[in-house]
């Protein structure tokens, strides 16, 4: 499984920092992955869906294993940082 395409879209808002669209193998994509600030460090938070009669979130999409996710997680980070950086240059 290889990332073939990644989108950030930077944001303005204090906790969401960007919002990513990744491309799998140029057969699946996933959109709405965001970068969140919680307590001082950046994470990756996979789509998900607010269920109503609960309250309670539940994911759309996300990866099984801590490998997975460490996986997604290094390429994404080091995207949004590319473009932030690209950003600030400007």
């Amino acid at each position: 499984m290889k990332v073939t395409n990644i989108k950030v879209t930077l944001t303005n808002t204090p906790k969401v920092k960007a919002i990513v669209t990744i491309v799998i193998d140029n057969e699946l994509e996933i959109s709405d992955i965001r970068i969140v600030e919680d307590n001082k460090r950046i994470i990756i938070a996979f789509p998900n869906r607010l269920n109503t009669k609960t309250g309670k979130f539940i994911d759309i999409a996300h990866p099984i294993n801590s490998n997975t996710r460490n996986d997604f997680s290094d390429v994404i980070m080091k995207e949004y940082y590319r473009k932030k950086k690209l950003l600030q240059n400007i």
